[in-house]
């Protein structure tokens, strides 16, 4: 109802119709048309999208592309869109490789050791395997440096948490039965994980990826977060020392940065001329 009074006065406004007067009356009557031409017209075919093969290898060879030119951002898309239309776990297993190298590139680590663990789990080839896993091996390295950890102790961790899990099976288990030598129990005892068929997996990744935490928000980080980038301007002090107020009369005012600034980074502060508080909210 509001368009059409919209209509109506935008028509008013250009003298094409007597309209205006009894404003109620109009709004129905062109609502009422609308309406009637809506049932009258057919409505636009529907087509479902399917997941197919076709689809799959045009987003994944479209990925390869933008991956070879160094656009990974463009490639992640592309094999996300790949992985979307995959109909197969084949098809699933290449678009997860693929979409880690460019995970990687752009420095990725978890997620990149996530694509590559999914990739394994779907049934990647063999043959084409040993790339994967030493990606696997180079983005645990960076991991590492990362977080600074010793390698020794992860190890060592690893070995806790395996006896915790032989342990707590142990505590399952029927007493009357004798317990079985802790070398000769799978681990598929312990964890009731699905898996494909000829499917491998490096259990390193997916555990490298929970030593990851996301960054806190610098305001979160930072107590004096809200201030100028590079202190305050000394001709306006509102503004940050990095940046110079130039004028033109094509574009009015407007910042020129003298200094390199990171997304995030302040260059403003000034108080409002006028605010109200909402104390409920």
């Amino acid at each position: 109802m509001e368009i059409a009074k919209e209509l109506i006065l935008i028509l008013k406004q250009n003298n094409k119709s007597h309209v205006g007067y009894g404003l109620q009356k109009e709004c129905e009557a062109l609502v009422g048309h609308i309406l009637q031409n809506m049932i009258r017209s057919e409505m636009p075919p529907l087509h479902a999208v399917m997941k197919n093969e076709e689809d799959s290898i045009r987003y994944r060879e479209e990925g390869n592309q933008h991956f070879v030119m160094g656009d990974d951002l463009e490639a992640v898309e592309c094999y996300t869109l790949s992985l979307a239309y995959a109909d197969s776990d084949e098809l699933m297993a290449y678009a997860y490789a693929n979409r880690s190298a460019a995970l990687y590139r752009k420095q990725l680590y978890k997620e990149c050791l996530i694509d590559i663990d999914a990739a394994l789990r779907h049934g990647y080839p063999k043959e084409k395997q040993k790339n994967l896993k030493e990606r696997g091996d180079k983005a645990i390295i960076e991991i590492k440096k990362l977080l600074q950890i010793d390698s020794e102790d992860i190890d060592n961790q690893k070995d806790m948490d395996k006896a915790y899990l032989y342990a707590e099976c142990i505590e399952k288990s029927d007493t009357t039965k004798p317990v079985e030598n802790e070398t000769t129990m799978k681990k598929d005892q312990w964890i009731n994980v699905p898996r494909k068929q000829n499917a491998m997996t490096n259990e390193n990744y997916l555990y490298y990826t929970t030593k990851i935490f996301p960054q806190k928000p610098r305001y979160l980080q930072n107590d004096d977060f809200s201030k100028l980038m590079y202190g305050p301007s000394q001709e306006v002090p509102v503004i940050s020392d990095g940046v110079v107020i130039s004028f033109s009369e094509r574009y009015g005012r407007y910042y020129v940065a003298t200094r390199e600034f990171q997304p995030g980074d302040i260059v403003s502060i000034e108080d409002p001329y006028a605010h109200v508080i909402y104390e409920e909210r």
